[in-house]
């Protein structure tokens, strides 16, 4: 994952639209590890989340304790 994917991934998040850093370029040339598990999974019944999955749920529950606690300024 790079974080152009990340800011993408999040970007998807209705409430965080207008709060994400612009992408920068700066991770295009960076070559991701990608491992194949598929027969293994299955064996196992294993269902990997995809990053989007992940990080929607992430900002989900950090907007949630943002709503409940309030923000907090720096």
């Amino acid at each position: 994952m790079t974080y152009t994917g990340l800011v993408r991934a999040l970007g998807k998040v209705k409430e965080l639209e207008g709060r994400l850093p612009r992408e920068s370029g700066e991770d295009g040339k960076v070559v991701l590890a990608k491992i194949e598990a598929g027969e293994d999974n299955e064996v196992w019944g294993i269902r990997f989340r995809t990053v989007e999955e992940t990080m929607r749920d992430t900002a989900g529950r950090l907007l949630e304790l943002e709503r409940e606690f309030g923000a907090v300024k720096a």
